[in-house]
């Protein structure tokens, strides 16, 4: 794949053909032609291929840029995990005790909470963070700062698909008093849902300790805009 080729694909196209033109690659490589869909032994050999292949497929144009293509799911949901949000500007090191902080949670995506799943979520969330050997990473020291999340929930593919949002909040929720002080420093969620083989499902959380979203406002003003017709038919109504 030339590079111009390559970036035509990338310039906001369809993901359909950029794994259309990797499989092109693919058999030029190999000599092998695969059509879409694949069956699970052909992805497994184009995934092995696009780990160690020298190819420009896997590459990333930068931490706050879009991937190419993703070799697995695990790939891909860790990227979403880590992808920073566009909009929310991150707070700078200096200091700041609070760092980006991102984990695991390996509890199957739930959109209601019940004791059992809370004392779960606990036990793998101090887990996670026992893990952590810089302490200043740790979330519970960002106390009055704004917090921009991002939610993964990685869903078995057997399971009946669950709502993104549903998701994200319940989990967000049961992450009060144990990594988050309080769930309304959050400012900002991006909650993502991607189904999967081979896996009882689990989360991955990304916490950013940014800017309030109204640092850079000169007026603090939030007048509805154009709502007149609206507000007539409100007002007929009562």
């Amino acid at each position: 794949m030339d590079d111009l080729t390559l970036s035509e694909l990338l310039r906001g196209g369809n993901p359909s053909a950029r794994i259309d033109a990797l499989l092109h690659d693919f058999a030029t490589a190999t000599g092998e032609h695969l059509h879409r869909p694949l069956a699970p032994e052909d992805a497994a050999r184009v995934r092995l291929w696009m780990v160690r292949a020298d190819n420009p497929w896997i590459r990333y144009r930068g931490p706050s840029q879009d991937g190419w293509v993703h070799s697995s799911v695990a790939v891909k949901a860790g990227f979403a995990q880590q992808k920073a949000c566009g909009l929310c500007e991150p707070l700078p090191f200096e200091g700041v005790d609070a760092r980006p902080t991102f984990f695991p949670i390996s509890v199957p995506p739930f959109t209601k909470q019940n004791p059992e799943i809370r004392k779960a979520v606990h036990a793998r969330v101090v887990e996670e963070l026992e893990k952590t050997a810089d302490r200043r990473a740790d979330p519970r020291t960002w106390e009055g700062l704004p917090i921009c999340a991002t939610v993964v929930a990685v869903q078995a593919m057997n399971r009946n698909t669950i709502d993104a949002d549903n998701a994200a909040k319940a989990i967000l929720d049961t992450l009060q008093d144990t990594v988050i002080i309080n769930d309304k420093a959050i400012q900002h969620v991006s909650a993502f849902r991607i189904k999967a083989l081979e896996t009882r499902g689990y989360y991955l959380i990304g916490l950013r300790p940014v800017y309030p979203l109204d640092a850079d406002v000169v007026h603090l003003s939030a007048r509805v805009k154009d709502a007149s017709p609206l507000m007539g038919l409100q007002a007929e109504e009562e």
